[in-house]
C-alpha cells in the first residue's frame, strides 16, 4: 500500500543537502519551508503556524528594523528572526544583531531562534565580522556557535565570489555551524555547487518562482524560464499555488540523493568548465576535515 505523497513529499525536504526556503506569501500553498519579512502585508500568521518560518527585515528598507521585526514575529510566533542588518556595514549589522538579542531576552513571552547576519565591508571579510561580533555578543551571554548564521550582502555578486565567499566562512567556522545563503536563488550554478559540496550551506532562499509565475513564466526540469501563462479569475490563485508548490519541490528534488544517476539534468554532469573546477577545489571534505587544509586555494 502507498505510503501517499504527503509521506513522500516529507521525504524531499528532510532529505535534501540544504533546505530550500520559498520566500512566497502565500497561504494557499503547501510547502513546509516558508521566509516573510517584517513589512506589512508581507508576512503571514496562517503560514507561519504552519510551516518552518523565517522572518526578514528586507534588508534596505528604512522603514523596518529590529523593533518591527521583534514585533511581528512575536506577532505570528516566527520560528527564526534575522536582525535588520545593514548592508557592507558590519558594523552597523553588529549593533543591530545585539539589539535584538537583548529584545528576545527581555521578553519572557516569546522565543525565537536568531539567524545571525555576516555582511563584509572595506577591509572586512565576512570572518571578520564573525570574530568580531562573537565578542560582542559573549559579552551580553550569547554564544554565537549555538546560532545559524547567514552569510550576507553577496546577492548580486558573480557566482564565483559567492562560491568563494560561503566557502570561506564555512572554512572559517567549521562543519558544526549551521549557514544560510540569503537570496541564492534556484539556478544551476548553486544547485550543482550544494551537489558537489553538500557540506556547503545548510539552507538558502527564494524569491524568484513567485515573481516568474505573477509575470506568466515558470521554470522548467532544466531550471530554464519559459512562458506558462495560467488563466485568471474567480480561484485562480489555487492554479498558482500549485504551480508554485511543484516547483519548490522539484528544486528541493534535484538537492536530494534520490535523482538517478541515468537522468540526472545534463548539467550535473558537466565536468570540463570552469565552475566544476572550481567546485571540484571544494568538495574535498573529508580531506580538509582531517587535514585543516584551505577550501580555497593555499
Amino acid at each position: 500500500m502507498s505510503k501517499g505523497v504527503e509521506h513522500y513529499k516529507s521525504r524531499i525536504i528532510a532529505e535534501s543537502f540544504a533546505k530550500f526556503y520559498a520566500s512566497d506569501n502565500t497561504a494557499m500553498l503547501d510547502y513546509p519551508l516558508r521566509l516573510g519579512n517584517a513589512k506589512k502585508g508581507s508576512s503571514s500568521p496562517t503560514i507561519a503556524e504552519k510551516s518552518d518560518y523565517i522572518l526578514d527585515s528586507g534588508i534596505g528598507n528604512e522603514n523596518v528594523g529590529n523593533r518591527e521585526v521583534f514585533e511581528r514575529g512575536k506577532e505570528i510566533d516566527a520560528d527564526k528572526l534575522v536582525p535588520a542588518d545593514v548592508l557592507n556595514s558590519p558594523g552597523e549589522t553588529t549593533e543591530r544583531v545585539v539589539e535584538l538579542f537583548e529584545m528576545l531576552n527581555g521578553d519572557d513571552g516569546y522565543s525565537a531562534e536568531v539567524i545571525v547576519p555576516l555582511q563584509c565591508g572595506e577591509g572586512v571579510s565576512h570572518a571578520d565580522h564573525y570574530e568580531s561580533l562573537r565578542g560582542e555578543l559573549s559579552d551580553i551571554g550569547v554564544d554565537i556557535t549555538n546560532h545559524r548564521l547567514a552569510v550576507g550582502g553577496i546577492k548580486d555578486w558573480d557566482f564565483p565570489e559567492q562560491l568563494r565567499a560561503l566557502a570561506l566562512v564555512r572554512e572559517h567556522v567549521g562543519l558544526d555551524i549551521d549557514i544560510h545563503g540569503f537570496g541564492m536563488g534556484a539556478d544551476w550554478n548553486w544547485l550543482v555547487a550544494i551537489r558537489k559540496c553538500p557540506w556547503l550551506v545548510d539552507s538558502f532562499d527564494n524569491s524568484t518562482n513567485v515573481k516568474m509565475s505573477n509575470n506568466g513564466s515558470i521554470l522548467n526540469p532544466q531550471l530554464e524560464r519559459i512562458d506558462y501563462r495560467l488563466p485568471r479569475g474567480k480561484n485562480s490563485t489555487c492554479l498558482y499555488s500549485m504551480i508554485r508548490e511543484s516547483i519548490y519541490y522539484m528544486v528541493s528534488y534535484l538537492i536530494t540523493p534520490f535523482v538517478r544517476d541515468t537522468d540526472a539534468p545534463e548539467k550535473f554532469r558537466i565536468d570540463d568548465d570552469e565552475l566544476i573546477e572550481s567546485i571540484h577545489v571544494l568538495s574535498n571534505h573529508r580531506e580538509w576535515k582531517e587535514s585543516g587544509k584551505m577550501l580555497v586555494g593555499e
